[in-house]
């Protein structure tokens, strides 16, 4: 099989068929063509989304975000890091992919990891650059988890799991 690679100038829509040419005892054949198929050349990203902003909310961190301005549908991708500010997002693990609308929550927030960027991807591939950094400076991570147990008449006793930090209350 032969992979045929052609660059294109422009963005957009190109329409291509293939046929074969047989070469055999200086006589040539050409076969039919096959069936047209459109592919789509898009190599522009999508523009950065715009005003991101993080609350402390009870099941986590809430993210919004406004969308770029741009014509073709988007999906975002989150991520977070320990440094104050975000300006790439090149060498990071995006901490969430393929989120569909301009919000979303963190329900496993990091004790370290504080500051955080948006970024849009095109149905391609393309990926914009990152949304503003913002930096939310937490001392107490919402409560993932309550455990209470009462042993025959003994008082209750509880334990809570915030990210990853247990605290028990005798």
């Amino acid at each position: 099989m032969k992979r045929l690679r052609t660059p294109t100038a422009v963005d957009g829509a190109y329409t291509y068929a293939v046929a074969s040419i047989r070469r055999e005892n200086e006589q040539e054949t050409e076969s039919g063509q096959s069936a047209e198929v459109t592919v789509v050349s898009d190599s522009v990203a999508p523009g950065a989304p715009r005003n991101l902003s993080l609350e402390l909310v009870a099941n986590g961190i809430k993210a919004e975000w406004s969308a770029p301005s741009f014509s073709e549908g988007v999906t975002y991708s989150l991520y977070r890091a320990t440094a104050s500010e975000i300006t790439a997002v090149e060498g990071l693990d995006p901490l969430a992919v393929g989120i569909p609308q301009t919000l979303v929550v963190d329900p496993l927030p990091s004790p370290s990891a504080h500051c955080y960027v948006v970024t849009a991807v095109d149905a391609v591939g393309n990926e914009s650059p990152p949304s503003n950094s913002f930096y939310l400076n937490f001392q107490l991570l919402p409560v993932s988890g309550i455990t209470v147990v009462q042993k025959d008449n003994d008082p209750p006793q509880g334990d809570l799991d915030a990210s990853g930090r247990q605290y028990r209350r005798l």
